[in-house]
């Protein structure tokens, strides 16, 4: 896992201080979340620390974690603008 996010970082995909983020979350999520920054793309610190803030609140699954790190959560209202 380390070996992945070294590489992310050193070709700008991932931030320096969220691969730190990154490296204190469980084995599981670290695999889920460098195959998402494989697949998706760049990830910043908010996202990282929006994921840890959800692991510490109890265990999160795969798609939960896609969620937070796309900015959406499940619950929150959506709020459309009427014209």
């Amino acid at each position: 896992m380390m070996k992945q996010s070294c590489y992310m970082v050193d070709s700008k995909r991932l931030q320096f201080t969220a691969a730190v983020e990154i490296s204190y979350l469980d084995k599981i999520i670290q695999g889920w979340s460098c195959e998402y920054i494989h697949e998706s793309g760049n990830v910043n610190q908010k996202q990282i620390s929006l994921l840890r803030q959800a692991v510490m609140d109890g265990e999160i699954s795969q798609s939960q974690m896609i969620d937070i790190l796309n900015g959406s959560t499940i619950g929150r209202p959506v709020h459309r603008w009427n014209r």
